[in-house]
């Protein structure tokens, strides 16, 4: 991973308040602003929270040890970076790139489609100990359950937690090059995401 600046520290533009004790409202908020800035500012202050909000901490702790690079606590950078790559209904999203990133930067920050966003969503906290893909049944067998297209897929009975888990690994990991392959091919996501996951591995501590 290229090392990224983390935001500690920005400069003083009189007594303009910081959002989030953090980000920088560097731009004349003074006048009636546009749609697309209106937008960024309320996607930049939803990053912000997730990243310094002890609250949305709280109720989401996948958030914990999340920071924004120094270059977007300065609103202006981001509006820039957002007017470049934004697409209406997409969602930014900071992992896919990079898996297992925390920072939000312009190096791995893209916009994706909703589905594509919680495809590879990491419901660790949510899911306990359990391993990801498998239930045990009342009967000590493991079961593999993979969502796709909507719909949850069962894929047999397993002795070991393990085997189902590489069962389900193998189904995930599948299933995610058909979504990123009909996803580009019909000119919705960048190569680049493209690539990223084409080469997405699912892990059991995921």
């Amino acid at each position: 991973m290229n090392e990224v600046k983390k935001g500690r520290h920005v400069p003083k533009y009189g007594n303009r308040k910081l959002v989030y004790g953090k980000g920088l409202l560097d731009i004349d908020f003074s006048c009636k602003i546009d749609a697309i800035t209106a937008k960024a500012y309320k996607i930049y202050g939803a990053i912000l929270g997730r990243c310094y909000g002890e609250k949305q901490k709280t109720y989401n702790p996948a958030y914990e040890g999340c920071w924004v690079c120094d270059e977007w606590l300065l609103f202006s950078n981001f509006l820039a970076w957002f007017k470049e790559n934004y697409v209406n209904g997409y969602c930014v999203d900071k992992d896919i790139l990079c898996k297992g990133n925390k920072c939000y930067c312009p190096e791995y920050c893209c916009f994706v489609p909703r589905a594509i966003n919680s495809l590879i969503t990491n419901r660790k906290n949510h899911r306990g100990s359990s391993v990801i893909g498998v239930f045990k049944r009342n009967d000590g067998k493991y079961i593999v359950h993979c969502n796709k297209y909507g719909k949850s897929c069962v894929y047999g009975a397993f002795n070991t937690g393990i085997d189902a888990f590489n069962v389900y690994k193998n189904e995930k990991e599948s299933y995610i090059k058909e979504v990123a392959d009909d996803y580009y091919n019909k000119g919705l996501i960048t190569k680049r995401v493209h690539d990223a996951l084409y080469n997405w591995t699912i892990e059991i501590t995921d």
